[in-house]
């Protein structure tokens, strides 16, 4: 049995829950197992850190002699905790409620057990076109997590395609494999990816084949279904992609090309399971250096690539490429969005109801320094804005935005957005339309001008200026 102090400094990983980098989700069906997943908190403080921050994606535990009030009383307190001033937390009385709190939280974890894990975060190359070094950034977040990131480009890869959907981590439970999403147990996605392996992959073959023959092992899917909106066309797809094992005790990662051809897997069933069990696999690159995975051509109507590194010194690294066209179709997707949002500040909100919303921070001028020293405030602030806005504005009109935006999926990887003759071709094909109503057609024609001029800006922006 792996313990969690097994991989991981439980002191270190406790304070990170107390200061709110690291959230807990339980197992509505048996409370013992936990998922434990970093916040929001981490993008805007730049916290990753890889014995927490990183390791808690989608890592999955069971308590050791679990009591319910227990549990409940440290994650009450952690919330109390959390609600203080900082100034109040620099009181006598603050310092040792947290340290009575860290001891409870260390005592927790540590006896746990280790179930299953995700892979750690890791980030999207920025800067692919410079020979020297690359930056690392959050694209979803628009936030640079790394600069001057020194590797060797020359380094032994594997390449893989990198999918939209959401990561599936296997995990047994009552002699039954189930798949979690990063964050939660019961997720649409995560409820239709569990469906999706009982029901088209003989799901308990499966979990009797991993408990017999890969114990030790947890397997990653990417899960795509009609519950999330996809900007990559699958036509219809309701299924599972198999990704491939991560090993629980050193966080060993063994996508699928490498099954059966690693250390950890040689001798194994495990380049069999695919066949066995009729899993869609992701498409693998004939790539053998870093240089050139970070310059691979763009496909049409595919995300990116996943890069894992292999070090001389047995050590592994994972990277994202993400293809410009589907970064701008996404951000056209979120310019759709902030539309929605200027439309609720024209016909109600005041800027003291709004001031604090992570999404409009840049149109009302609030700088994310404020953000992270009123973090507390803010959150509260947005969640009060998000429940209004739902239930005032956003609902009355989300039918409208969901049509048109399924319709944008549909035909905007057909063009390259990025060129006018690509642009063309899509307006012409948006006017012919003749059951689409004229708002929506105005929107899609929107979003279409949205990708043009990220890709405008994203090309001056690589100029290299005199000086």
């Amino acid at each position: 049995m792996i313990r969690l102090r097994d991989i991981t400094d439980t002191e270190e990983f406790a304070n990170d829950i107390i200061d709110g980098y690291i959230g807990i989700s339980q197992n509505p069906c048996d409370e013992r197992y936990l998922i434990l997943c970093y916040k929001d908190k981490c993008y805007y403080k730049k916290y990753w850190k890889d014995l927490t921050t990183k390791l808690a994606r989608g890592l999955i535990i069971k308590v050791s002699d679990y009591n319910s009030t227990v549990f409940s009383n440290i994650m009450a307190r952690v919330d109390i905790y959390n609600n203080l001033t900082s100034e109040q937390k620099e009181s006598d009385d603050a310092v040792k409620y947290r340290k009575a709190l860290l001891f409870d939280i260390i005592n927790l974890l540590s006896w746990s057990e280790v179930v299953s894990r995700g892979l750690n975060k890791f980030f999207t190359v920025d800067n692919k076109e410079r020979d020297d070094y690359l930056s690392l950034v959050d694209d979803d977040e628009g936030i640079t997590i790394k600069e001057n990131v020194d590797i060797d480009f020359s380094g032994k890869v594997s390449v893989s395609d990198k999918l939209d959907g959401s990561l599936g981590i296997g995990y047994i439970m009552d002699d039954k494999m189930c798949l979690s999403t990063k964050s939660s147990f019961v997720s649409n996605e995560a409820l239709a990816g569990t469906n999706f392996l009982l029901n088209l992959h003989d799901g308990n073959r499966f979990c009797k084949l991993m408990k017999e023959e890969l114990e030790g092992f947890t397997p990653l899917f990417e899960i795509i279904s009609d519950y999330e909106t996809h900007i990559i066309n699958y036509d219809g797809m309701n299924d599972i992609v198999f990704l491939g094992l991560i090993h629980n005790l050193s966080g060993r990662w063994v996508p699928v090309a490498m099954m059966g051809k690693d250390d950890y897997t040689k001798d194994t069933i495990a380049k069999d399971i695919p066949d066995l069990f009729n899993f869609k696999v992701p498409i693998e690159y004939d790539i053998d250096n870093f240089r050139d995975a970070v310059n691979i051509s763009p496909k049409v109507n595919h995300e990116g690539v996943v890069i894992t590194v292999y070090r001389d010194d047995g050590s592994q690294e994972m990277y994202k490429v993400k293809y410009n066209t589907f970064l701008s179709i996404s951000a056209a997707k979120d310019e759709m969005a902030m539309k929605t949002a200027r439309h609720l500040i024209r016909n109600r909100y005041t800027p003291n109801d709004l001031m604090n919303h992570k999404k409009l921070s840049d149109y009302l001028g609030i700088s994310k320094d404020w953000m992270n020293s009123n973090y507390d405030v803010y959150i509260d602030i947005k969640d009060k804005f998000d429940y209004e806005a739902d239930k005032r504005y956003i609902n009355p009109i989300i039918d409208m935005a969901t049509e048109a935006t399924k319709i944008f999926l549909d035909l905007a990887p057909k063009y390259d957005l990025t060129t006018k003759t690509g642009q063309k071709l899509y307006a012409i094909d948006v006017m012919e339309m003749e059951d689409v109503d004229k708002d929506i057609k105005t929107i899609l024609l929107s979003m279409k001008s949205g990708v043009y001029q990220l890709a405008l800006q994203k090309a001056k922006d690589r100029v290299v200026k005199p000086g």
